[in-house]
This record gives structure tokens, sequence and C-alpha cells, in this order.
């Protein structure tokens, strides 16, 4: 190597040395949190304002897909609003659908949609669509909510729905939960008719004009549009649905009164008739995903305040919601569940009087913690599950 450029490496490696050490001490002043020399000072870095509260309030927003305006889905959906809504630290927005049916694919697909209310039937007709495998293991449920009564509307002279064979019976809009429970019922009871597919206050006016020979809707009772129907002439009444044993799977015996509906029942009058449970579902989330955690804070607040949903002016359904109660065949949303245990204990002795003292002495306390211990053997029980003790126990005790 020539004189010359052993020179040059020599100044090269020095020239490298120097800026390295250079480096070294700005790296160090800075991580004193001093500025270097000849620098100035190093303000943070500060948020956005605008942008601060858009992840604010995105964080603190669920939706939930309901139903149409003639529904009480809807009005679920706003009673839930109206409750929760705590400024920026929870926000729920009520999404307006056809019904059910499509609220299930809503939820597995649609985004922006975190939540919605759905019906037991709703999943076979997801099924019988064939198109998206077990929708039971891919939809959960937050609560079972209200049970959605069946009310058929159609003139005096039908006074059984066998009656309505092969005549032109409104089934609600396509994709709505009406709409595939009343095909599947119909379907099961053998009766077959032509359907058609109209809103309900279209169908009303459709049925006053003789275009169609009935309607069928499934709502909570009361429903205001039903209440509601013009029948002037006492032309139309609500027909009656027995139960039977081949609607057991997704269906209950249910009543209607002419307390709710005397514009179609009289004034003391009571029909029988079959209702759908109803359920707040939400996809089966990822844990810890910002999806998850949202839906998560609104199950905390909506459980939290509860009691709220059983005062005026809220829908009267809500009186006959028990957050406890289980749904065969279907997984509840862990963040729900893990509430529903935390607070059993609490939640059980509410409902069965036993943190009143004019309902339950002391005494009686202990005797049924000691009845639980000696029948738990020790495993956590849900608040459903210490309520069906407690019967026993009073059973156990003569009463």
């Amino acid at each position: 190597m020539s004189y010359r450029a052993r020179i040059a490496g020599v100044a090269c490696a020095f020239l490298c040395a120097t800026v390295v050490a250079a480096l070294a001490s700005l790296i160090a002043t800075e991580a004193a949190g001093q500025a270097p020399p000849g620098f100035p000072v190093a303000k943070p870095m500060r948020e956005d304002p605008v942008e601060a509260a858009r992840r604010r309030i995105n964080a603190n927003t669920v939706s939930i897909v309901s139903g149409n305006i003639t529904g009480t889905y809807l009005r679920y959906a706003a009673d839930i609003a109206s409750v929760l809504d705590d400024g920026e630290n929870l926000r729920v927005l009520p999404i307006l659908s056809a019904g059910a049916v499509q609220n299930v694919t809503d939820i597995m697909f649609l985004r922006g949609v975190d939540m919605g209310l759905v019906r037991t039937d709703s999943v076979e007709a997801i099924r019988r669509a064939g198109k998206y495998g077990d929708v039971k293991t891919k939809v959960q449920y937050i609560a079972r909510l209200v049970d959605d009564e069946m009310h058929v509307i159609a003139p005096r002279e039908i006074t059984d729905i066998r009656q309505l064979a092969g005549k032109k019976v409104n089934f609600d809009v396509l994709g709505s939960g009406t709409h595939f429970s009343s095909e599947l019922i119909f379907e099961r009871l053998g009766i077959h008719v032509e359907t058609t597919a109209y809103e309900q206050s279209v169908a009303y006016e459709k049925l006053r004009a003789g275009e169609i020979d009935a309607s069928i809707f499934f709502g909570g009772n009361p429903v205001v549009g039903i209440a509601n129907f013009k029948n002037a002439d006492n032309r139309y009444h609500l027909v009656p649905v027995r139960f039977e044993e081949k609607l057991a799977d997704y269906y209950l015996p249910a009543t209607l009164s002419g307390k709710d509906y005397p514009n179609l029942l009289g004034k003391d009058e009571t029909l029988d008739t079959i209702a759908a449970p109803t359920l707040l579902a939400v996809y089966n989330l990822r844990p810890g995903n910002e999806r998850y955690l949202r839906v998560a804070h609104f199950v905390e607040a909506f459980f939290a305040k509860f009691s709220e949903f059983l005062k005026p002016p809220r829908h009267p359904k809500w009186r006959e919601v028990n957050l406890a109660a289980t749904v065969p065949g279907w997984t509840r949303f862990k963040p729900a569940q893990d509430w529903l245990d935390r607070m059993a204990p609490q939640a059980a002795q509410q409902a069965m009087g036993l943190a009143t003292p004019e309902v339950a002495s002391t005494d009686e306390q202990a005797r049924f913690k000691a009845f639980l211990r000696q029948r738990n053997g020790g495993t956590r029980l849900s608040a459903d599950d210490i309520v069906h003790l407690f019967e026993e126990f009073q059973k156990s005790e003569g009463r």
C-alpha cells in the first residue's frame, strides 16, 4: 500500500470515530433530557385535538342493528341508547334494518355493526340458506331479552289460522324475523298460503281494501302499529294461534289481551298465541381487539344500569327480562358471563328478597347459605342457579 493511501485510511478512520463520538454524545444528552450544545430545547409533541376527539369518541361508541320503524326492535334499541348514552363515555347508535334474520348476517359481516337484536329461530333461516356454516359458533348472545308475540290480524270470519289456507297472507318484508318465522310456522303446521311481503302499514291498508286476507307481525306486546290499527267498523280481530309440540324448538306459548288491543279484542278478552325469544347478540369476537373492548364496555353499563329499563317511559316488555336467563345451544359473550358470575350473589339475593330484612330474617339467610354450601360443593353458581336452589330450599322448609 502506498504512503498516500495509508494516510487517507488513517484520516478516514479518525473522521468516523469523531462522528460516532459526536452522535453518542448527542444521544446521551437527549436521553438525559438536556439539549445538545447549540441546539434548542425540543418540546414534546402534542396530539392533534381533533384526532384525539375522534379516537376517544370511536373507542366509546357502539352500534345496534335493530328493525324497521313499525316494529318493536327499533324501540328497544332506542331505549338502550336513551338509558346508556353518557356523553363521550358511552354512545349507542341504533341502526334501522329489515329485522331479525338480516341482523344475523349484519352482525357477522357488515362493517360498523357491533351488536344486533335477533330471534332464536333466525339461525334456522341462515342454516337453511346453507352459506355460513354453524351460525351459533359465529354469533354469541349478551342477554336473552323479551319474547315477541305472534299477531295475526284478519276479518272476524277467520277464527283459526288454518282457515287461512289458500288465502293471501302478508308475512312482512323479506329479511325480517316475522317473514321467516311465519314461513316456518305455516310450513310446520302444514298450512299453504299465498304470501306477500309488504311493510306493516302498507299491509294494513291492503287488508282494509280487501287485497290480502290477513297480516302477521311478531313484536313485543303491545305493538304500537297494531294497537293503533284502524278498526272503526269492527270488521277485524286478532286470530288465535295455538301452541303445538312441533313448534316447541323455537317458540313458546303466550297470550294477547284486550287491555293492550281494545280495538281488536274485547275489553276483558285474552287470546292464545305463540312467541319467539329475542336475543341481544354479538359476533364471536377475538378477546382484546378494539371491537371486543367496545362491546365489553357496553356490557358493563347495560347490566349495571338495567334497573333504569324497568321505569317509564321504557317499553313495558323490559319488565319481563331476566338477565341471568340462559339460551340452550348458544354461548354467552364472555364479558357478559363474567359480569353475571361476579354479581351472582347480590343478584340472587335481590331476586329472592334476601337483601330486605322485612322479607327474610338473618337466620333464614344463614340457613340458606348453609343449604348452598351443602348442595353446591364449592362450584361457582350463576344467579339463575341460585334462584332455583332457593326454590328447593323453600320446599325443604315446607314452604
